[in-house]
């Protein structure tokens, strides 16, 4: 079976079309902006600035990344498009639950630790899948397992808040 989804794999890199830069420009520069904007949620952030920070690295990695594109002129197919755009899609989700997360008026929906940690972890599920889409060689490998631990201090420090 491997070997059967190693030929589909190649068929779709082959059938891929290219696409001008011009179409990727707006989503390369959506990815800079969505990091920019977590910069700023970072420096006002009143709780969980630990998740933040995890969540803002992990923004900048695929705003690095995806500036690649401007210079690969072999990356400019149909394929790459299309996981920008799944990216894209993930990043103002992360945009959006750092919104969430980060300001008092705004944690109170988020009251249950545990949904707090589910989504960090489903965001970042869903973030290491569309960046391993790309097949970048600069990806980060990011310490998951010291990023649970700082989730649930983030947490933990939010409950006693409250």
């Amino acid at each position: 079976m491997s070997h059967f989804n190693t030929i589909i794999d190649d068929v779709e890199l082959t059938s891929s079309v290219t696409i001008p830069l011009s179409q990727f420009i707006p989503l390369i520069k959506d990815v800079s902006d969505v990091f920019m904007k977590v910069l700023e949620l970072y420096d006002l952030a009143q709780h969980n600035n630990n998740i933040t920070k995890i969540l803002m690295e992990r923004i900048s990695a695929a705003n690095t990344s995806v500036n690649i594109l401007q210079a690969r002129r072999d990356l400019l197919n149909s394929n790459y498009y299309k996981s920008l755009q799944r990216l894209v899609r993930v990043l103002h989700n992360m945009k959006k639950f750092i919104e969430d997360i980060t300001q008092y008026n705004t944690v109170q929906k988020f009251l249950g630790a545990k949904k707090i940690e589910n989504e960090f972890k489903e965001l970042c599920k869903e973030y290491d899948s569309s960046m391993t889409s790309f097949n970048f060689n600069l990806l980060v490998n990011f310490n998951t397992e010291n990023e649970d631990k700082i989730v649930k201090e983030d947490v933990e420090q939010l409950v006693k808040f409250q």
